[in-house]
């Protein structure tokens, strides 16, 4: 979902998503309907833009509109940056009011309760 906002060049750092708010909820939707999930990703911070992606208000709409299965993740390509800024991702969970994440075993998912 963050993907334009991160590669995409300074012309699209700090996008307004409001401009964009109608196709981000057709994904969402999409997502919902075919029981797919989304990852909050931590890299974000190791990058210097200070936050997950996607971002909160994404993750929020995902919720809203049915979805259920979040991950986590810290795209660590090296050791060092495994579970790195972890915390924050779930502490984002908590505000978001999620009680689980999502893991998988054999292709299907397993809800692991967060606390």
């Amino acid at each position: 979902m963050d993907f334009v906002t991160r590669y995409g060049g300074s012309s699209f750092s700090g996008m307004d998503l409001n401009e964009h708010w109608d196709i981000i909820i057709k994904i969402l939707k999409t997502l919902v309907s075919k029981g797919k999930g989304i990852e909050i990703n931590t890299s974000g911070y190791r990058y210097k833009e200070n936050r997950v992606y996607p971002e909160f208000e994404i993750l929020k709409k995902y919720l809203e509109l049915g979805g259920k299965i979040i991950t986590i993740g810290s795209d660590a390509h090296i050791k060092e940056h495994i579970f790195m800024d972890m915390d924050k991702a779930y502490d984002i969970l908590e505000k978001l009011g999620v009680k689980y994440i999502t893991t998988f075993d054999k292709m299907k998912p397993v809800f692991k309760k967060i606390k």
